[in-house]
């Protein structure tokens, strides 16, 4: 190789190099090269001079390590390889290009982490496996519900490297490793978590979801889902506010806490905001199953085979139709057409028509507050499906239903029939006692408006029923509008005149209370 060479080719990719040193000793010269790093020491050795036909004795190997202290390097890595250096130049009288030596590579320390502990909105979607092995494609996790003053998160800090050494024995620092990438908004704060200084952690603010915009972290308190609720998304159950831009599909279901909003239409499926309002620009198509529960109000442009249960108002702009519809405050279809079904209002009805030309059956019953709710009407319904258990019952034990000592003198086996129909009957009437104490109860608590008043603007038509407890107004013949229907208390009679205005009072009474949707608990007597 000659003097020159700045390039190594034996084992080791090219590299640039630096002589470190060139220094004689015996009949040859010893060329040392190191990489730029220091961390690498490739040796020449090449004759001093020499004769074609002359021989020339090889180095001594305690002298030419003596040589390499002399110049700093005190500890040689590869030691065979110097060796075999060394036989080469025995052999051929020169040798070259081989690393003799290496020092240790420093280590950059380990980059900072972020360890979340809840799910980010965005992240890999989990689809929901039941035990036997079956994937519900509408139960999707997308996200963790954040509450204020969770740890959403621990960053760690960065590490320090570990100092490496070079081919003359100095240190070489090593970097430390890089923070790591990432910023939040307001909506998240930066803490400690006592009795943990190894990492900081990051808290929310306010509820919402986690999202990621590229490395910035926000809480997200309004969800919002670009297109249809499909399978992409899966039914949503979320702690602040849900906005869709297109329609629920059917299947799917949204629970959000403070409000949903649906640019589109809901084609079944239910929604439930406990505190917020619902809001749907399009039409709402009910359906076996489905329910509607805001704790504040409800409006849409068309409802069918809805059923609703609303703290607040309902306001339909063109259309309800069959459906069931409970508002502890006033409905109001003022541009639109309501019939079919049943409307259960505390403060009143506005409507351009009511009712249709061919009759169909419409009801609006005034009721307390407690009775617009889905749990009052679920007790009503598991009251009568024990009434009518019971009275199966009866008919089909006769007269042994209440003269229980003729049991005592039938036959063994019909006895033992009769004493199971017996104990049935005896507990779904024990259970059925306590149902109606807890209708009761409700009733008791249940406030009620002191104006019962409908408007309607166009028209009513025959079929249509107003009930105030046992009073139904009814018409024989379309009446046409405006005017305003009102229940006298003092006369417990119907009285049409002009139009007013709707009155709703009894909220000033009513204390403020959360909107619940739990059903009455399962009696398992029947």
């Amino acid at each position: 190789m000659s003097k020159d060479s700045s390039a190594v080719k034996k084992g080791d990719s090219s590299e640039e190099l630096k002589e470190a040193f060139r220094k004689p000793l015996g009949e040859y010269t010893f060329i040392g090269k190191v990489t730029p790093d220091k961390l690498k020491l490739f040796l020449d050795i090449e004759p001093i001079a020499k004769k074609e036909t002359e021989k020339l004795p090889p180095p001594d190997k305690k002298e030419v390590l003596a040589l390499l202290k002399e110049q700093g390097i005190s500890n040689i890595s590869n030691p065979e390889i110097l060796e075999d250096m060394l036989r080469e130049t025995a052999q051929f009288g020169f040798a070259g290009g081989r690393r003799i030596s290496r020092g240790l590579s420093p280590v950059t320390g380990r980059d900072g982490k972020v360890v979340y502990l809840v799910k980010r909105l965005g992240s890999t979607r989990e689809v929901q496996v039941d035990d036997k092995g079956k994937a519900d494609f509408a139960n999707v996790h997308l996200f963790d519900n954040i509450e204020k003053g969770q740890i959403l998160a621990r960053i760690y800090p960065p590490k320090p490297g570990t100092t490496g050494m070079d081919i003359f024995g100095k240190q070489v620092t090593a970097e430390s490793g890089k923070p790591a990438n990432i910023v939040w908004d307001e909506s998240i704060e930066e803490g400690e978590e006592e009795g943990r200084p190894e990492y900081r952690i990051l808290r929310s603010k306010q509820t919402g979801c986690l999202a990621e915009e590229g490395n910035k972290l926000k809480i997200q308190h309004e969800l919002l889902i670009s297109g249809d609720l499909d399978y992409r998304f899966g039914t949503l159950d979320f702690i602040g506010k849900v906005v869709i831009s297109g329609d629920v599909l059917p299947g799917f279901n949204i629970t959000a806490r403070d409000g949903i909003e649906v640019k589109g239409s809901v084609r079944g499926g239910s929604l439930v905001a406990l505190k917020g309002p619902i809001k749907v620009d399009g039409f709402v198509y009910g359906g076996k199953g489905s329910r509607v529960i805001s704790g504040d109000s409800f409006s849409a442009t068309i409802v069918q085979e809805v059923n609703a249960e609303i703290r607040g108002d309902i306001t339909i702009l063109k259309e309800a139709r069959d459906s069931l519809l409970r508002t502890e405050s006033t409905l109001t279809i003022s541009n639109g057409h309501l019939y079919g079904g049943k409307t259960l209002v505390v403060c009143g009805a506005d409507c351009r028509t009511l009712g249709s030309e061919v009759e169909t059956n419409t009801i609006i019953e005034f009721v307390g507050d407690m009775e617009t709710t889905v749990a009052y009407a679920e007790l009503q319904t598991r009251i009568m499906s024990h009434e009518k258990a019971a009275e199966l019952l009866r008919l089909h034990l006769g007269p042994l239903a209440t003269n229980r000592k003729r049991i005592e003198f039938l036959k063994s086996d019909y006895k033992t029939k009769i004493t199971v129909l017996v104990t049935k009957l005896d507990r779904i009437e024990s259970s059925l006692q306590v149902l109606k104490k807890r209708k009761v109860d409700l009733l008791a608590s249940s406030k009620s408006n002191a104006v019962k008043r409908i408007n309607i603007q166009k028209k009513i038509y025959p079929g249509v029923k107003i009930v105030v407890r046992d009073h139904k107004f009814e018409t024989k013949s379309a009446i046409s509008g405006p005017i305003s229907i009102d229940f006298d208390e003092s006369t417990q009679k119907f009285i049409q005149g002009e139009l007013k205005g709707l009155e709703c009072t009894y909220r000033a009474e009513k204390e403020s209370s959360e909107i619940t949707a739990a059903t009455v608990s399962d009696d398992k007597d029947n």
